[in-house]
Formats: structure tokens, sequence, C-alpha cells
């Protein structure tokens, strides 16, 4: 476990990310995010230009107040009360139908800088602290609308660092340079690259005095000729974004249902089609679940990631993605959580 009262090693901050997989705990608690620092400081930069020479045609520097940085370019806006989520988003909405010799359009709305800082104030020593960063809105982008010929270029990044205490336990960046031609279309959904990965426990990590800090920075710019048709979609509107919540938790692991054992079964067997292997972990754990033939060989390789404490289940396939379809025969499963493991064996028949 680490404890967050100060600044944690860096060695240790593997435990914290080891934990990204783990399901939160049903119950959450009121902890308070007080905003510390200069709100002010955020930024969002525009510029846009068009028609002979891509002159300047607008620019502009606003800096947020009271909680908020607004434009109709893009929005930073945080709450903390209960649970923490902060919102940094920017307008995609190019809707040109008008054949322009140059254009050139771009915005950043920059949180890194002088990222954000929240102390918690309520908390509890006991308490995780769940910490999910993520994208969120759709890309439709068309190149030539109506016609005309037209060469166009997109460019994304949106990029996220989430500390506690001073020491990053979560980062991410999302890069796109997309080029298209009249004609060519494409739609899709921007997503960091890790993923779920993102997702982290922070054992401790809701005790009063720890601090959490927000570091956000999002850019799109579209260029070319001709026209283009270029918007996102998402529940604000025509802006994509990244959005990044905090909410404590109660201690994983200490329902009365949870095993004080590791245990491993495995039904039906003998099987035809393949069997369910179930287990149970007695606390949050790097699990590994194997299947191996008889000389030793690896079948199937069914679960390789952190999970909660309690009952697990997983279907053993007939095919595997190792070996093809299995041959009838005698098999065994290896568990191991952290330091323990079980082994059990199952049949196959046809």
């Amino acid at each position: 476990m680490i404890a967050l009262g100060g600044r944690f090693p860096t060695s240790r901050v593997g435990a914290a990310v080891l934990l990204a997989a783990l399901a939160a705990p049903s119950v959450t608690f009121a902890v308070t995010f007080n905003l510390i620092g200069d709100a002010n400081t955020k930024v969002l930069n525009f510029y846009g230009a068009s028609s002979t020479g891509c002159l300047i045609s607008n620019n502009g520097t606003v800096f947020s107040q009271n909680g908020m940085l607004t434009h109709n370019n893009g929005v930073l806006s945080w709450s903390g009360v209960g649970s923490l989520e902060v919102v940094d988003r920017i307008t995609l909405a190019n809707t040109g139908g008008v054949s322009t010799p140059c254009y050139d359009s771009w915005v950043s709305l920059n949180a890194e800088d002088f990222p954000l800082e929240f102390l918690i104030t309520e908390g509890d020593p006991a308490q995780f602290l769940k910490i999910t960063p993520r994208l969120f809105g759709t890309v439709t982008y068309n190149t030539g609308v109506g016609g005309w010929p037209s060469t166009s270029s997109l460019t994304l990044e949106m990029r996220m660092t989430v500390s506690v205490n001073g020491q990053p336990v979560s980062t991410d960046r999302y890069f796109l340079v997309k080029d298209q031609t009249t004609g060519q279309t494409s739609s899709w959904t921007p997503e960091f690259p890790k993923g779920g990965l993102n997702t982290v426990m922070i054992p401790n990590g809701a005790a009063n005095g720890n601090v959490v800090t927000v570091d956000l920075f999002a850019y799109r710019r579209y260029s070319g000729d001709g026209t283009l048709y270029c918007v996102a979609n998402s529940s604000y509107g025509n802006q994509l974004g990244i959005m990044v919540t905090a909410e404590a938790l109660g201690p994983v692991g200490v329902d009365d249902d949870v095993p004080e054992t590791l245990a491993l079964g495995v039904r039906p067997n003998p099987s035809s089609a393949g069997p369910r292997i179930s287990y149970r972990l007695p606390r949050p754990s790097q699990v590994e679940l194997t299947v191996f033939d008889l000389r030793g060989a690896r079948v199937a390789r069914l679960v390789d990631g952190v999970q909660e404490a309690g009952h697990h289940e997983v279907a053993m396939p007939r095919s595997t993605s190792d070996r093809g379809r299995l041959v009838s025969g005698i098999y065994l499963v290896e568990l191991r959580a952290g330091d323990e493991h079980r082994t059990s064996k199952f049949v196959l028949t046809d």
C-alpha cells in the first residue's frame, strides 16, 4: 500500500498503476476537492485565417474567471463537491461550403503550464481514490464538400497528466494528423492509447491534505484550400474534450463474502465445449490465469492483469489463438495471484 500523507517515492508508483484494472467498490464518500492556486492562469489561444495569403482574421487570449474559462472555441471547467470533475473541451465545427484559396484555423486550451490543483478535505486515509481520465466526442471529416477541388489537413492533440502529492499516477497523449483530398471522408472517436489503463485506484488517496493535480492540454487545427466539413459531436455539442474524474471509494476487499484464501475450480469437468474456470481472490492482486497441455506447452492465457478481491469466472474456449482447436485430452490450469498460486486440471472430450 502507498501512504499519501506526503509525497510518495517514485519507486512505489508502480503499485498504484498496477491497480488500474480494479473495479470500483459500490460505496462512495463525500470528499471535497478545493481548488487552490491561481485559476486565472489557464489560457485559451485561438487563431483563424482565410482567403488569399491566409491573413489573420481573428485571434485572442481569454483567461478563466470564477472556475470557468469560456469562449466559443473552448471551455475549461471544474467542480469538486462529492467528487472531482475537470473538463477541457474545444470546438470543432468547420462547415465551409464556399471554395477558399487558403484557410487555417487552430485553437489550444492550456491547463498544463499552470495546472489545476485540488486540496482534499473531509477525507479519510482508509479510502481509495479512483481517478478516471477519458476523451469524449466523435469527429466527422469530409474534404471537397460540394465538389470543389480541395486538399486539407486536420491535427488533433490531447494531453493529460494526473498527479497525487506531486507524483504522476496517470498520463497519456493522443496525437493525430490526417490529410485528405477531394471526396475523402472519415469518422472516428478519439481515444487515449492507454484506454482503460488510465484509470487508477490509489490506496489512501482520499486522505485529508492530499493534493490532486490535473494537467490538461487540447489542440486542434485544420488547414488547406477548397472546402471541407469537419465537425465534432458530443454531449457538449460540437466539442471534443478530456474529462478527468476523481472519487473516494471504500477500501476494497472488506465485504463479508470476500474469501480469506485463494481458490480455483473448473466446471463442468469433463467438458466437450470447454469448461468455465472460477476462482476467488482474497485481496486485489496481479492475476495470471494460464492453461497448459500435459507437455507443459501453453495453450491459452485467459487473464493477465489486476483484479479486485472476490469471485471471478472466465470461459475456457475450445479454440485458442495459441493452438487453434484443442484436441481431446487432459489440460492443466494455473492461477497466479500475487505470491500465491493454485493449479487444477480438466478433461476435454469430443
